[in-house]
């Protein structure tokens, strides 16, 4: 199987904006080496506990991570995962928050809040996918796209991994809006 990775770039003004803002500076924070492990190893051991971190398949201990960011990408034990063909597997822990069929270029993300299908795969310059080229993303013809949308909880292992054979043939960097998935954020401010 081949596929692509999609990135995404901030350009935002005003509240989202602000939320850019945060998240580098919470970014750099989370990067830094410089913090003293006195201080780092226990704020680490609470963040996991206030946030539910699966701690007990890390491989390396708390006082082992040299920064935040190691420890949100931190190694885990191998996981017994049964193959069942009528489950969907995550590329990672998080928690599927939308599954909704694609109808024409619009793609259903919680309570009505649609975004564009188009913007998603090809940058806020493409605002329509025609239906030829929306058939072209389809291996069978017979069969209907999904959106399958899951949101990476702060507590969760922050790494990827392929649930099946996979290579990636291209990686294609869109600048544009980043669009995000906190269900809390998106109910608030009826944004996506």
């Amino acid at each position: 199987m081949t596929g692509g990775l999609l990135l995404y770039n901030y350009q935002h003004d005003g509240l989202i904006g602000m939320r850019k803002t945060m998240s580098q500076a919470v970014g750099k924070f989370c990067n830094s080496e410089s913090i003293p492990k006195v201080i780092l190893h226990p704020m680490i051991r609470s963040f996991a506990s206030f946030y539910n971190a699966k701690t007990q398949d890390m491989i390396d201990s708390f006082e082992s991570f040299n920064s935040f960011q190691e420890f949100f990408t931190r190694k885990v034990k191998p996981r017994n995962i049964e193959y069942d063909e009528k489950s969907l597997l995550s590329p990672a822990d998080s928690e599927l928050i939308s599954l909704s069929k694609i109808e024409n270029n619009q793609v259903m993300l919680v309570k009505g809040n649609n975004y564009l299908l188009s913007e998603m795969l090809e940058g806020p310059k493409k605002l329509e996918l025609s239906e030829e080229e929306i058939r072209k993303l389809k291996k069978n013809q017979d069969s209907e796209l999904y959106s399958a949308i899951f949101y990476l909880r702060p507590g969760d292992y922050h790494r990827y991994h392929s649930p099946t054979n996979f290579t990636v043939s291209n990686i294609k960097h869109i600048t544009g809006d980043l669009k995000t998935v906190n269900k809390d954020f998106i109910f608030k401010y009826k944004v996506i």
